[in-house]
């Protein structure tokens, strides 16, 4: 809760590698607490809502907020899954740069499908961004072919694990036969899941 955020906000974390706040109602004013804590070490930063949880959201203004701290240029690893991102939020964490994360989740997982769910607008938003990126997570968001070039962009010498969750009932991605092979031949290393 904010709170507790508040209470982190004087302590100084410098050793800590990761971060994982899973199930923890992270909204934009824990993530503003979260940005004073000292973790010039932090590689890893997980904040996976639970989706049970409707008052859990970071939001597109949580992700400018992440995005305006110097947290964001140091990860390797980020995961935002099922925390309402939108395209918004995928423009502002992509304005300040992705360049060193290798592992990006943006996957969203609801029986509510008007919720937050990236579209093609978002992932063309990683253009050029993300290009350390080999493990990309887009399950459950509506995604179809308009998205296959962006993604087959990104780094195809380096992505070796794409996560649409196409087996998942819940998934709403609506990619072709001839999007997906496209992906595929992209990159001979790529793991579509």
């Amino acid at each position: 809760s904010p709170n507790h955020a508040i209470e982190l906000s004087g302590m100084n974390l410098g050793g800590v590698k990761e971060l994982k706040l899973e199930k923890c109602r992270i909204t934009s004013e824990t993530m503003q607490e979260l940005t004073k804590v000292n973790m010039p070490a932090l590689l890893r930063l997980n904040l996976i809502r639970n989706i049970d949880e409707d008052h859990n959201e970071l939001g597109p203004r949580g992700c400018s907020i992440l995005a305006s701290s110097n947290i964001l240029s140091r990860l390797t690893e980020l995961s935002l899954n099922n925390n309402k991102v939108k395209d918004a939020g995928v423009k502002e964490l992509a304005k300040s740069g992705l360049d060193f994360i290798e592992d990006l989740s943006l996957s969203f997982i609801s029986n509510n499908s008007d919720e937050n769910q990236l579209t093609c607008d978002g992932v063309k938003e990683l253009s050029g961004k993300a290009s350390a990126v080999e493990c990309l997570s887009l399950g459950g968001n509506k995604l179809n072919d308009g998205a296959v070039a962006t993604i087959n962009a990104l780094n195809p010498d380096n992505i070796y694990f794409l996560n649409f969750d196409l087996l998942n009932n819940t998934a709403r991605n609506e990619f072709s036969e001839e999007g997906m092979k496209s992906m595929l031949n992209a990159n001979k290393k790529l793991d579509v899941m």
